[in-house]
């Protein structure tokens, strides 16, 4: 039966790709639909296999009106059913969708992913389950050809990626819809699936049921190998290109990459295109928001090696070309981080401070369990009440004229951040590249030295905010 196969091969591409440990603690995305629901059913099927606990969440994007608020209570439902830990984030995407400047499905996925990501970081979680499928593997590539990629944007999503697994990647959307029918698994139904505004519903609806009619009734079959294939080349290219990229590499650190000019000049210009990603990738994370232009206009700077010439590029990078050697870097004019009320994203990179800062949220039991005594200097890690913190105006930067900190310990009121320094008999130069937390001109945290007394943990605290940070350079 078609139930018992989806199974198989979903286990099959479980242990095949290594996604799923003994004893995971896994943390599952549901929206309702029917991809997510047999997601959620195959995962439930296996718990016992590899002993592991299962935890789901919810994003309600705010979309759809009376149907988002009945998908969400759907899936509370079905959770509490089968007694799995349920949590729901409701996000209004159109608005955030006009703050990023992204397109309604873009800023749909990156609140989710940013939203799996904390909820993960909060509970331990090992693995981040998705429901993608061999539809949407095919939709993606359909789609990113039709505007314009090349072979990193042709192939296959990974079956892992850091946390994140897809175990149903080797399965048809038709397959499972036959799955959900015959364990009799209730799903929801999304109606802006069906609306042809977004490019890859078009491609759902119009383009593969075309191709399959007129060309080859496998073509999701067809198109899924194809995508599979050239992964493995793409890995082969990048492995090699990695090698070239250590070769030229002179300098790196979290907010620059030097490149020797002459070692570079010595390649094609189709490998130097790959190295400049390589490159784009190691500081920015990734390479979205850089187009052909980009690279191709970087490459132009390369080929003239004529010193002194800068050139802006998307994300605040910049690149500059002087004695030799090309500098890739973040703008030090990058605007200053601020925090979200509810903290979706678990970790940031501060460009301007060349640091990462991990977020945490304590209950108080937690908390107390961890036996810290915040007598004890803690350079890396600050632990804070999270109720007592105007996350609307709240921080991560370097000094100011007007900053002011009242120190942990201290019972002589406010102090200048500038006094405390001199007290310190700190040279400007370090003062200027020290990270520090605050909320407005007062300062809550001086990363690797005090914290403040106002917002430290007492015996009235509900929540604590712990951040860690990571990468730290000067301290």
């Amino acid at each position: 039966m078609k139930d018992i196969c989806l199974l198989n091969v979903a286990l099959n591409t479980i242990e095949k790709n290594n996604l799923i440990q003994n004893r995971d603690r896994i943390l599952v995305g549901v929206s309702g639909g029917p991809d997510s629901m047999c997601l959620l059913n195959v995962l439930k099927m296996i718990q016992n296999k590899y002993s592991v606990s299962l935890f789901v969440v919810h994003v309600n994007h705010m979309l759809r009106g009376l149907d988002s608020e009945r998908d969400e209570k759907f899936v509370k439902s079905y959770c509490k059913k089968i007694r799995i830990p349920f949590y729901v984030e409701r996000h209004d995407v159109k608005k955030y969708s006009k703050s990023k400047g992204l397109s309604i499905e873009e800023s749909a996925r990156e609140i989710r992913y940013n939203v799996f990501r904390a909820y993960s970081n909060i509970n331990n979680i090992d693995k981040i389950a998705v429901a993608h499928n061999k539809n949407d593997q095919v939709e993606t590539s359909l789609m990113r050809i039709l505007r314009g990629t090349g072979l990193d944007g042709i192939t296959a999503m990974d079956y892992k990626a850091n946390k994140i697994i897809r175990p149903l990647l080797d399965i048809k959307k038709v397959d499972i819809l036959f799955y959900c029918n015959e364990m009799d698994i209730k799903t929801t139904i999304d109606k802006s699936n069906l609306d042809r505004v977004y490019t890859r519903n078009k491609i759902r609806l119009d383009l593969i049921p075309y191709l399959e009619k007129e060309f080859n009734v496998d073509i999701i079959d067809r198109i899924h190998n194809m995508a599979l294939l050239l992964n493995e080349d793409k890995k082969i290219v990048n492995e090699y290109i990695k090698t070239i990229f250590l070769k030229v590499l002179v300098e790196k650190n979290n907010h620059m990459i030097v490149l020797d000019l002459e070692e570079i000049n010595k390649y094609s210009d189709e490998i130097i295109k790959r190295v400049l990603r390589i490159g784009i990738i190691e500081l920015s994370g990734n390479i979205a928001g850089f187009g052909k232009v980009h690279i191709d206009n970087i490459l132009k700077m390369i080929n003239s090696s004529k010193t002194g010439k800068y050139l802006d590029l998307p994300k605040n990078l910049k690149v500059n070309i002087s004695y030799n050697k090309f500098k890739l870097y973040f703008d030090e004019k990058t605007e200053k981080l601020k925090f979200c009320k509810k903290l979706n994203i678990p970790k940031v990179y501060v460009k301007e401070i060349g640091q990462t800062f991990y977020f945490d949220i304590l209950s108080i039991e937690q908390f107390n369990e961890l036996n810290i005594n915040l007598s004890e200097k803690n350079d890396l890690t600050g632990y804070f009440d999270f109720d007592k913190i105007d996350f609307k105006k709240t921080f991560i930067r370097n000094r100011k004229i007007s900053d002011f900190i009242v120190p942990y310990g201290y019972i002589t009121g406010k102090k200048k951040l500038k006094d405390y320094f001199i007290d310190l008999k700190m040279s400007r130069d370090i003062r200027d590249k020290i990270p520090l937390l605050a909320v407005e001109s007062e300062v809550v945290w001086i990363v690797g030295y005090r914290t403040s007394n106002n917002y430290k943990i007492t015996n009235k605290t509900k929540k604590v905010l712990k951040i860690k940070v990571k990468n730290k350079e000067v301290l």
